[in-house]
């Protein structure tokens, strides 16, 4: 978790502009420190994660904003990828997705996931969870 002062760090992987854009824009939002790193797929995320193919390795992240139907490597896979790594496994993870199904649930069952967030994601999801993690209470 980030301490006082620095800066809460989120990694959003996500293949869809739109929903990129607006996760940006609800990001501008906030008055606080918050970075966020974008991946398009779990290859570049895990490639993010890691510093390999490329990609600048980032700081782990506080939290993971992750998608669920990506082209290359879906959300699902890339989550057992994080929670086999000891380095990553402690991660929060939200999932995001335009509907939550059975088949998602089961899918995930094991894979120490926090929560989902029906897509589109707005502001108050955003300070939901910026609360519930740093602060410990709901805002």
């Amino acid at each position: 978790m980030a301490e006082n002062g620095s800066q809460f760090h989120i990694l959003f992987v996500e293949d869809d502009d739109v929903d990129i854009q607006s996760v940006q824009r609800e990001i501008k939002k906030f008055d606080f420190p918050l970075k966020l790193d974008i991946a398009k797929n779990g290859i570049e995320a895990l490639d993010k994660l890691y510093g390999t193919n490329g990609q600048e390795k980032i700081i782990p992240p506080h939290l993971i904003l992750l998608d669920i139907n990506m082209p290359k490597m879906g959300g699902i896979e890339f989550l057992q990828k994080l929670q086999s790594d000891s380095q990553f496994k402690h991660i929060t993870v939200y999932l995001l997705t335009t509907a939550y199904t059975s088949h998602d649930k089961l899918a995930i069952k094991g894979l120490n996931v926090a929560g989902h967030i029906i897509k589109p994601l707005q502001y108050d999801d955003l300070m939901r969870l910026y609360w519930s993690l740093i602060k410990g209470d709901p805002q």
